[in-house]
């Protein structure tokens, strides 16, 4: 579902063939999220649990906030709190089976924790970017924020900046990489500025990777020497 994944697997499988047990669906319009539960419920898998109409309503409300187009309500407050698990089968099935009786209270907490992640990204707009990542004659504004809350801090920032695109990054130890993450408004596409640095992604939600000694990276997140930042 993402453009540069797509790209990537019409080419290879024009140079390699392609299993006969392989079933390869391309679509820009859903999300892994949306891709995945619709695929399970057509070979079986899960059966009872997927066909449940609690499973198509979170389903729906995940890929509406991954697709950053918030066209359903409380979608936002409901991926904040399955935030909170890994996105396994055997998860999902939790979940689903918790969404089911819990709803209001899941909507309530998601709310509550939207509004911490609120006061933190007003705190970072405070504190000012950290760096910025140009592209296009422009700069666009990196900041600090935490990973397990990377969309909802964007989203909240890139509606108050001039921008309306915010980045942050992760350093990525084991790879010795740093991975950035932007988020745009709705109707702003930044996808360009991904693919520009080798990444890709949805429009309105994508990213890119850069190596470590990549010159330009320092710049980007604010720090001289690579010394500094990981004191």
């Amino acid at each position: 579902h993402h453009e540069t994944a797509i790209n990537k697997l019409t080419e290879y499988y024009k140079a390699n063939p392609k299993p006969n047990d392989l079933r390869l669906v391309l679509d820009k319009t859903r999300s892994g999220t949306g891709l995945a539960v619709e695929y399970t419920r057509q070979v079986g898998f899960h059966e009872g649990l997927l066909r449940s109409g609690s499973a198509t309503d979170l389903a729906l409300a995940i890929e509406d906030y991954d697709l950053w187009k918030f066209n359903i309500a409380d979608s936002k407050a409901i991926a904040t709190w399955v935030n909170n698990f890994k996105r396994t089968p055997s998860e999902f099935g939790t979940i689903v089976s918790r969404f089911e009786v819990e709803r209001m209270a899941i909507i309530l907490g998601g709310k509550t924790i939207m509004e911490l992640i609120e006061e933190s990204a007003e705190k970072r707009l405070n504190e000012g970017p950290c760096g910025h990542v140009p592209f296009d004659g422009r700069l666009y504004p990196v900041y600090m924020v935490q990973p397990e809350f990377t969309s909802l801090t964007l989203g909240y920032i890139n509606q108050r900046i001039v921008e309306g695109v915010a980045i942050t990054w992760m350093y990525l130890r084991k790879t010795d990489q740093f991975k950035f993450s932007i988020r745009s408004k709705k109707g702003l596409v930044a996808l360009p500025i991904a693919e520009y640095y080798g990444g890709g992604g949805h429009e309105t939600a994508c990213g890119f990777t850069l190596d470590a000694d990549d010159p330009r990276v320092l710049p980007m997140i604010g720090v001289k020497t690579k010394e500094e930042l990981l004191k």
